[in-house]
């Protein structure tokens, strides 16, 4: 009935059902078709989730620490020890060169056993 009640919200009042329309509704309504999931939040059927802790930020903080450990990393070695995705790895680690992230000086190379790592290389402040 909730979504007979959604559908007379969206329509006219004015303009009756046809017995034709009310028998779809009904029919509907009895045997819903199965929704997908921009179907259901338009019509406010599906609730947000909150956003899980694990954001991207955070997730970035833990490759940073990874990378200051000061070893060259593949993306699979930082892959197992923080069990994120391989390619989330890869783009996080990319995204810690960029300014906004912090612009930290990450190396990215491969190794003469054909493993392409990472290495994170320590910023040289300039003396005065």
């Amino acid at each position: 009935m909730e979504l007979f009640n959604l559908f007379r919200k969206n329509t006219s009042p004015q303009v009756p059902l046809s017995e034709r329309d009310l028998e779809f509704v009904t029919e509907t309504l009895k045997n819903p078709p199965p929704m997908n999931e921009r179907l259901a939040k338009a019509f406010g059927l599906l609730q947000e989730q909150p956003p899980t802790p694990q954001l991207g930020k955070f997730k970035r903080k833990i490759i940073l620490d990874l990378l200051m450990s000061g070893k060259p990393l593949s993306v699979d070695e930082m892959a197992a020890q923080t069990g994120i995705k391989h390619c989330s790895v890869a783009a996080f680690a990319q995204d810690l060169r960029k300014a906004k992230y912090g612009g930290h000086n990450i190396k990215g190379e491969r190794w003469p056993d054909g493993v392409f790592r990472y290495l994170y290389v320590a910023k040289q402040e300039d003396p005065e």
